[in-house]
């Protein structure tokens, strides 16, 4: 490795999000990482660098000719890190935190299709999603929801998505949100939920949500913070 770090780094091309590859006398160390912002970048970083090493003990890398071998085993450590992460966070990161969308992060009348993006919201969701499970609920139909997330990105703003198309039944009934809890494998007292609708928001409560009737950005983060919430 004499020097090769040194000469290599800026000339190689960066691995999604991050990873780059260091060449060194035919030899090659690549390491897939994913920068999303502690402490869940740092948990994903480790992720990836188990997910290579178990690949590299599987596939050792013995000859000049290992960059094939180590290259992929750093594209499936990136890609796995992914769904390991969200499967870690839901599993052992408490509270999971649920956002309504419609009003919380996109605003206006739906059926007219003049939604805009509230200001503010979506940098406080993915600072707390640093830190969090985070998921939405929604009362969009699957079409409304397909066609709002191509426009605005919701998808990936979020760990889970849950609209009323999936359950047939919508907010505030109390089978939606137990069919949430279900499908996360959590109890009520271990979620947040943040809608603008106060019938939304006394349903939750009343199945043992810990809920927050939102405002605006500054309020929610404000209010989140006093419940012992990370929000940067």
């Amino acid at each position: 490795m004499r020097g090769g770090l040194k000469q290599y780094w800026g000339r190689t091309p960066k691995l999604a999000d991050g990873g780059r590859i260091f060449l060194s006398n035919g030899r090659a160390i690549i390491i897939a990482v994913c920068m999303q912002g502690p402490p869940v970048n740092h948990l994903r970083w480790l992720i990836s660098l188990a997910v290579f090493a178990a690949f590299f003990l599987a596939f050792p890398a013995t000859g000049e000719n290992d960059l094939p071998i180590l290259a992929i085993g750093a594209i499936v450590a990136y890609f796995l890190s992914f769904p390991a992460c969200r499967w870690f966070k839901k599993t052992f990161y408490r509270p999971i935190i649920l956002f309504d969308l419609h009003n919380v992060i996109i605003a206006g009348d739906f059926e007219l299709d003049d939604l805009y993006e509230l200001p503010a919201t979506r940098q406080l969701v993915r600072r707390v999603r640093r830190h969090y499970f985070t998921g939405a609920l929604t009362n969009f139909s699957n079409e409304l929801l397909d066609f709002y997330n191509r426009k605005f990105g919701l998808f990936a703003e979020f760990d889970a998505v849950y609209n009323s198309g999936m359950f047939h039944v919508r907010k505030p009934h109390a089978k939606f949100f137990e069919r949430v809890l279900r499908d996360l494998g959590v109890v009520a007292g271990d979620v947040i939920f943040i809608d603008d609708r106060e019938e939304n928001v006394a349903a939750a409560r009343k199945l043992g949500f810990r809920s927050i009737v939102f405002a605006n950005a500054a309020q929610l983060d404000a209010d989140l913070k006093k419940m012992g919430i990370r929000t940067r």
